[in-house]
C-alpha cells in the first residue's frame, strides 16, 4: 500500500503538469472537451516517469544520507542507477518541453538550462556515488524543472489545444 500510494501520485503529478503545459481540449466555455486517454499521451507520459524517477531518486539519495549499516547499502545501491535514469529522464523531458512550445523565451532558455545542467549533475554525482551532493543536484532539477513548466505556461493557466483563443490566462 506504501509503495503504491508513493508509486501513484508520482507518476500522476507528472502527468497533470505535462498536460496542463502541452494543453488540453478546452472549448470556448473553458470546458474540458477531452476523454480520460487524452490525457496519456505520449509527452504526459514522458512526464509522469520524469517526475516518478526524480522523486523516487531523490527518496533514495534522502535515505541513504539518513541511515546507516544494511539500509544504508541498500539506499547507496539503489540510489545510484536512479539517479542516472531520473537525469536522462530529465534531459529528455526538458528537449522534449522546449520543442513543444514553440519558440523558446529567455526565462524558459534559463530554467531549462539549470534543469539540465542539474540533471546532468545528478547522473554524474549519483554514478559516482556522492549522495549529497546528488542530493543538492536533484533538488535543483525539481526545482528548475517546476520553474520551467510556469515560465512556459505564462501568461496562460491552462492552454487549449483546440484553439489559442479559448486558453485560459491570467486576464480570464
Amino acid at each position: 500500500a506504501i509503495i503504491i500510494g508513493s508509486f501513484l501520485p508520482a507518476l500522476l503529478w507528472g502527468v497533470g503538469f505535462a498536460n496542463i503545459v502541452r494543453g488540453v481540449p478546452i472549448d470556448s466555455t473553458h470546458t474540458y472537451t477531452g476523454g480520460f486517454f487524452n490525457l496519456l499521451n505520449p509527452y504526459a507520459l514522458l512526464g509522469g516517469l520524469t517526475t516518478l524517477a526524480l522523486f523516487t531518486a531523490l527518496g533514495a539519495l534522502y535515505l541513504s544520507l539518513k541511515t546507516t549499516d544494511e539500509l544504508h547499502i541498500r539506499s547507496v545501491a539503489l540510489a545510484r542507477p536512479l539517479a542516472v535514469v531520473a537525469g536522462m529522464l530529465l534531459v529528455a523531458f526538458a528537449a522534449a518541453t522546449m520543442g513543444i512550445s514553440g519558440g523558446v523565451s529567455a526565462g524558459e532558455g534559463v530554467a531549462s538550462g539549470v534543469l539540465i545542467v542539474a540533471a546532468l549533475a545528478t547522473l554524474g554525482l549519483g554514478w559516482m556515488r556522492r549522495s549529497g551532493a546528488a542530493f543538492l543536484a536533484a533538488s535543483a532539477a525539481a526545482v528548475s524543472l517546476i520553474a520551467m513548466m510556469f515560465v512556459d505556461l505564462f501568461p496562460n493557466v491552462m492552454p487549449s489545444s483546440t484553439s489559442d483563443a479559448f486558453n485560459l490566462t491570467l486576464a480570464n
